[in-house]
């Protein structure tokens, strides 16, 4: 059963720039979405996302988010919820039948994820490279939605000591923003000498560092200036260290999904069936 295929397109990538200030004063907070993984009603770990462009289509309109690849990764926690629910004695069938998946908070409702587009080769691998840690999934609202979004840009400018602000979902709270300072721009091959001395930041060869209040579940979200421009996109915090948190660069992301051949495709259902048939396999013989 093939959950994977080579995508050529990843929807369309082209963004508007708001006015200076508008995007601080409420517009564009709108398209910041809360994701999460789920079976039931039960959820199994949620994260952040944005909003990069839409296009309409005759079911209404589809949004194009990104987040992190290990908020879409919870997905794969489902083996272990299936596995469990198998061997307690549920028919196979309400097993495969079961509701799962990613669904995104729109309102007082769930939408369905129904694609996800990832970098080539990481989605299913143990440990993924870090600096690869986002992902774009699409699902589709009713046509009289409008939706503001953040421009998003190789061109994002942003240097240390520069104001920025994540915006979020943190913990099982509605959207918050933070607001703190850029405290160094990594970029490849920068961060030996802290490797060398054995810390753990050898993945951030995109990263910008900085002391926003960034918590679990912010993940995905953005990390904007104070034009509303995103310039990365939360990913990291180091425990009980102070500011110590950290964002992917939003120009590097640009960069790399722009080449559609780094990416894959993977849809949601035919691999929760997947995992759901792995599962009650495990369960019956393991």
């Amino acid at each position: 059963m093939a959950t994977r295929k080579a995508r050529a397109e990843v929807g369309p990538i082209a963004f508007d720039t708001p006015q200076d200030g508008e995007v601080l004063q409420g517009i564009g907070l709108e398209s910041v979405f809360r994701v999460a993984g789920y079976l039931g009603e039960t959820e199994i770990g949620h994260g952040s996302s944005f909003v990069l462009n839409h296009e309409v289509t005759e079911e209404g309109v589809r949004l194009w988010c990104l987040t992190n690849l290990h908020v879409a990764r919870v997905i794969l926690k489902l083996h272990h919820c299936f596995y469990a629910f198998s061997r307690s004695g549920a028919p196979d069938d309400l097993v495969t039948n079961a509701p799962a998946g990613l669904r995104v908070y729109v309102g007082e409702s769930t939408i369905p994820v129904d694609s996800l587009v990832v970098p080539k080769g990481q989605f299913f691998k143990p440990e993924h490279e870090e600096h690869l840690d986002f992902a774009i999934f699409s699902f589709t609202v009713p046509l009289d939605r409008q939706t503001r979004y953040f421009p998003f840009n190789k061109n994002s400018k942003i240097n240390a000591g520069s104001k920025a602000y994540a915006i979020g979902y943190p913990f099982i709270m509605n959207l918050s923003i933070a607001d703190g300072l850029v405290s160094r721009i990594y970029k490849d091959g920068d961060g030996d000498a802290e490797r060398k001395s054995g810390a753990d930041i050898g993945f951030w060869k995109w990263g910008i560092q900085h002391n926003i209040a960034i918590n679990e579940g912010n993940s995905g979200g953005p990390t904007i200036n104070e034009l509303g421009v995103v310039i990365g996109i939360s990913t990291y915090f180091y425990r009980n260290k102070d500011g110590l948190k950290f964002s992917i660069d939003a120009s590097s992301i640009y960069e790399f999904i722009s080449d559609k051949s780094n990416l894959e495709e993977i849809t949601i259902q035919p691999l929760v069936r997947k995992l759901a048939l792995r599962a009650i396999e495990s369960a019956r013989y393991g």
